[in-house]
């Protein structure tokens, strides 16, 4: 009788932890609306808040349940990644971004107006976006792939988690304002 209750108490905590993340980036969204910050920062200062605070709760919740986490899913690059190891990753991960992006724009999700901007200010908006869109990648990876795939893996098989992790990422898109 113990063991069916701790899986239903490791599922609880696993769903707990995926609603917590989704309702710490809304919150954290809507409270910068309400003092007025600008779209563009408002995605930066919520991605960051909820990325370090799932982080957080991530690592208290893995000092305090230490079998919970599958040891064999870690988090953390093999150490012999290697320049071309590291190059190729980069290049991957670059033409993946590229083709989302591009996706996005063929169905009208994105649109570009030509304008006339000088090349240091380009540069500054080009690097913040792409600070902002990483930050907010990595609470998307943290908090669907990460800590609860790590735990569920444990549960069920890893191919199971992962179409579940899957389903739920593109459940939560639907209610984005900015879904295209």
């Amino acid at each position: 009788m113990a063991k069916p209750r701790r899986i239903a108490a490791r599922v609880a905590l696993i769903l707990a932890f995926l609603i917590g993340a989704v309702a710490l980036k809304i919150v954290g969204n809507e409270l910068t609306r309400l003092f007025g910050v600008a779209r563009l920062y408002r995605e930066l200062v919520s991605g960051t808040i909820a990325l370090l605070l799932m982080i957080v709760a991530g690592l208290l919740i893995d000092r305090s349940w230490r079998d919970f986490r599958d040891q064999r899913f870690e988090l953390l690059p093999r150490p012999v990644l290697g320049p071309r190891g590291l190059l190729s990753g980069v290049v991957i991960g670059l033409s993946m971004i590229a083709v989302v992006f591009g996706l996005a724009w063929l169905i009208g999700g994105i649109r570009v107006r030509p304008r006339s901007v000088d090349l240091v200010r380009w540069l500054g908006l080009a690097g913040f976006i792409a600070i902002a869109t990483l930050i907010n990648a990595a609470w998307e990876e943290y908090a669907f792939r990460g800590w609860p795939f790590a735990g569920a893996a444990k549960l069920i098989p890893a191919w199971a988690v992962a179409t579940l992790t899957g389903v739920l990422f593109g459940l939560a898109h639907l209610f984005s304002a900015h879904a295209s």
